[in-house]
Formats: C-alpha cells, sequence, structure tokens
C-alpha cells in the first residue's frame, strides 16, 4: 500500500512538472509571435485612378492593387517593422470620413485615432491608359508627431504589373527601414502631446479658448453632423458609440480638433447641397423641327413620282434612367406630324402627292458627356394622303388613301451649349404603311432641338 501510494504521488508530480513545462513552451510562442516585430505599418486603401486628363480621370472601385501591395509588403515584415493591411474601418471613421480613402493629414489623424494605430501609409496611383504609366505617391504619417513624416513616389511604364508592386513594396520597405534605424519610426505611446502643440503653435487663440464644454460636445457634434439620425433614440446610441471609440481619458484639444474637422466636413456638405440646389432642374421636355429629303421604294403611285421635301413637328418627353457624370440613359416617348410632297416630273400630266403621318415614337437614348448623344427607337404611325392628279383624259381627280404603318427611327444629336438646352441632330428613318401594296419609304432629316 506504501509503494502504490508513493508511486501514484511521483506519477502526479511528473505529470504536473510535464503540464507545467508545456504551458511555459506555449506562452514562450505565444509571447514570441505576439513581439516579434517591431512598429506596426498599416497600408491604408490607395485611391486607384485611371486616365490622361485631369478631366477624364475616373476611380477605380474595388482595386486589387493596394491588397496584392500589402500581400508583397508583408513579407518583408522583420524585427523593427511589420506590415499590415487597414481592415474595415469602425464606425466613428467611417462616419466622420466622406469617403473611404485617407486623402489628407486631417483624415490620417482621424483613423489613427479611432483605430488605436501609430503609423499609416496613404496616398494614390495614377494610371495612364494611353502609355500604361503608373504613378504612385504615398505619404507615411504619424500620429504621435501629427505630421506626414516621409512621401514615396514611383512613376514607370509599366508592362507587368506584379512587377511594379514589387518594385514599389522593395522602394517602401527600403525607406522606412531606413527611417526605423534613424529612429524617425520608433516604437512608442501614442499620445496627444504633439497634436496639441502643433494645435497650440498654429492656433496659439483658439486653443487657449477651448474649454471643457467644447471638449465634451465633441461627441455631440459627431453626431449631429456626421449623421442624421432617425430618432433620440438613434443619436444617443451613436453618441455612446464615438465616446467609447476614443481615449478613456477623452483628450480636449485632440477632440476639440476633430470637433473643428468634423464642422468643416459638415459646411462642405451643406455647400455641395446649396450648390446642387442651386444647379438647373433637368429639362425633361423638347421640341424639335426637321427638314429633310425621303426616298420612296415601292407602291403604287412610286414610279411616277419625284420626291421633293419632308418636313416634321414634334415634342418629346425625358425620363432618365441612368444619370452619372459622364454617361446619361433615357427612354424618350415622342409625338409628332410628319408632312412630305412629291410630285410628277413628267409634265405631260400632273401628280401632287401631300402625305401626312401623326406619329407616336419611344426612343432609347444614350447620352457621352456633354457633347453627343445618339438613340435607336421606332413606333407607330397613322398616315393620310391626298393625291391630286390628271388623268390621260385631261381630267383633274383627288384620291384621299390612308392606312396605319410602323417607323423604326436612328438618330444623333450635338449639344451646342453646357446647359444642352441646344442641339442640333441627324435622323434615320424607315417607314412602312400598310396598303394593299405596301409602301416603303426612306428618310433622312436634319433637326433643330429646343429643351423647355
Amino acid at each position: 500500500m506504501i509503494d502504490n501510494s508513493v508511486y501514484l504521488i511521483v506519477v502526479r508530480a511528473k505529470r504536473l512538472v510535464q503540464m507545467k513545462i508545456l504551458t511555459f513552451l506555449l506562452l514562450l510562442g505565444v509571447i514570441t509571435n505576439v513581439y516579434s516585430y517591431g512598429v506596426d505599418i498599416y497600408m491604408a486603401e490607395l485611391q486607384v485612378s485611371k486616365g490622361a486628363e485631369v478631366s477624364s480621370r475616373k476611380i477605380i472601385e474595388n482595386s486589387s492593387f493596394t491588397s496584392l501591395l500589402t500581400y508583397e509588403l508583408s513579407k518583408m515584415s522583420s524585427g523593427d517593422l511589420a506590415y499590415k493591411g487597414l481592415k474595415k474601418l469602425s464606425l466613428p471613421s467611417r462616419r466622420v470620413l466622406k469617403s473611404e480613402y485617407i486623402t489628407s493629414k486631417i483624415d490620417a489623424l482621424v483613423v489613427c485615432h479611432f483605430e488605436k494605430i501609430d503609423y499609416i501609409v496613404f496616398g494614390t496611383l495614377l494610371i495612364d491608359p494611353d502609355t500604361n504609366k503608373y504613378s504612385t505617391s504615398l505619404k507615411l504619417y504619424s500620429l504621435e508627431k501629427n505630421a506626414i513624416i516621409h512621401e514615396m513616389n514611383l512613376d514607370k511604364i509599366v508592362t507587368n504589373e506584379s512587377d511594379y508592386i514589387k518594385e514599389l513594396s522593395n522602394v517602401i520597405n527600403s525607406d522606412l527601414q531606413r527611417l526605423s534605424s534613424a529612429e524617425v519610426i520608433k516604437e512608442a505611446e501614442i499620445t496627444t502631446a504633439a497634436v496639441v502643440a502643433e494645435s497650440k503653435e498654429t492656433d496659439k487663440t483658439e486653443a487657449a479658448a477651448e474649454t471643457e464644454t467644447e471638449a465634451e460636445a465633441a461627441a455631440e457634434t459627431t453626431a449631429a453632423a456626421v449623421v442624421t439620425p432617425t430618432g433620440e433614440k438613434d443619436k444617443e446610441e451613436i453618441k455612446e458609440q464615438i465616446k467609447e471609440a476614443e481615449n478613456v481619458n477623452r483628450d480636449k484639444p485632440l477632440n476639440a480638433i476633430l470637433a473643428k474637422f468634423i464642422k468643416k466636413k459638415e459646411e462642405e456638405k451643406q455647400e455641395v447641397a446649396a450648390a446642387e440646389a442651386q444647379k438647373p432642374a433637368e429639362k425633361l421636355v423638347s421640341v424639335f423641327t426637321s427638314l429633310g429629303y425621303f426616298v420612296p421604294f415601292s407602291g403604287e403611285w412610286t414610279p411616277y413620282l419625284l420626291a421633293c421635301v419632308s418636313l416634321e413637328q414634334g415634342v418629346k418627353y425625358h425620363f432618365y434612367l441612368a444619370n452619372t457624370e459622364g454617361f446619361d440613359f433615357l427612354i424618350r416617348p415622342a409625338f409628332f406630324v410628319n408632312y412630305s410632297f412629291a410630285l410628277n416630273p413628267d409634265l405631260s400630266f400632273l401628280i401632287h402627292y401631300h402625305t401626312l403621318k401623326l406619329k407616336g415614337t419611344l426612343d432609347a437614348y444614350f447620352e457621352f458627356g456633354d457633347f453627343f448623344a445618339f438613340y435607336v427607337g421606332g413606333g407607330p404611325f397613322y398616315r393620310f394622303d391626298i393625291i391630286d392628279f390628271e388623268t390621260p383624259h385631261g381630267i383633274f381627280r383627288t384620291d384621299l388613301p390612308y392606312a396605319l404603318g410602323t417607323t423604326i427611327l436612328l438618330g444623333v444629336e450635338f449639344h451646342l451649349n453646357k446647359e444642352k438646352t441646344f442641339s442640333l441632330g441627324v435622323v434615320n428613318a424607315l417607314d412602312m404603311t400598310f396598303y394593299a401594296e405596301m409602301i416603303i419609304e426612306y428618310e433622312i432629316m436634319a433637326q433643330v432641338i429646343f429643351k423647355l
């Protein structure tokens, strides 16, 4: 019995030692993994745009360039620097920023403050589609200094984007490693001392006048100015989320700076809204006059006629289905009257052929920029003819036939002013009238269009 008790004690002691050793090794592994790198450098989403001219540049949404660049940089992480992607921003950051991109120092301040990070790299990539030139401009922001502490640029004609990303990541890593060696980048507790100092230096009078009320009003300003809550409950919830996201000590000068920034953003939004309100309303009705020529291809009277002229007068209504800066798509129902005249070129006997068509059409209208548009459409019409003719016996008669028909349209328009209220156009029409012997006519007409 004594031997068994001693044996059990020894076994339990051995297991206890093994468990403590295993726990120690696990803790050592976790500590090694967590603290293997020094300073975290976060990569913000780059604003990638394409276009040779400033007026034609367009931002490429959901570009993979930043993700690929961050991945290349993450493979270069060392004991001094660790490169990380900036994941989805928190609620306060998203509400303060007016876009998903960081474009200025104050944007970087807001993100670093709410996301609790020291350093962030942000910037732009411009792609020239004509030469395939990539121009990247990057800035490194430090929260502790509240300043852009380094800028990096790389311009190059690219044949392989992955090679360009690798070269750019080497440039970034080389520059930041050099800054780390010079202790420009260093591990430090995030404080707002530098932010406060800069605030006092740039605006001493205002910084001295900031009070506890202004500091406490920062969250209120954020909730009221950045969002439009549906009720008092939503407003209070937003205030609590923003308070929770800020530092526990609620550094007054930093909150005051954020409050000023938020106020500025709200003023910008109000200016944009005022500018939109002052813009003239879209013209939804246009009137047009057309003058042209028609060619009959078939019909009982066609062999005896010489086409002279075709006239149109009508109105179109504009309904926007897509309305963007560079492209508009509309549907346009139209109602108009078409008149054409033909006569007999052989003067041995007389024929005057008058045609009146009442048309209703529907256009699919594609507008590119402020100058050019084209459309396709069609619809039914009602045709009424007045045929005055002389018989071989010298007797004058009048024939009054009528029938239904259909038309197919293809046209272009050129706007002559920025407001698009005055335009010139060309329209092609193929008309088919359902007489006993079908009449097919082609019309080409020049148009003058006025939007009301």
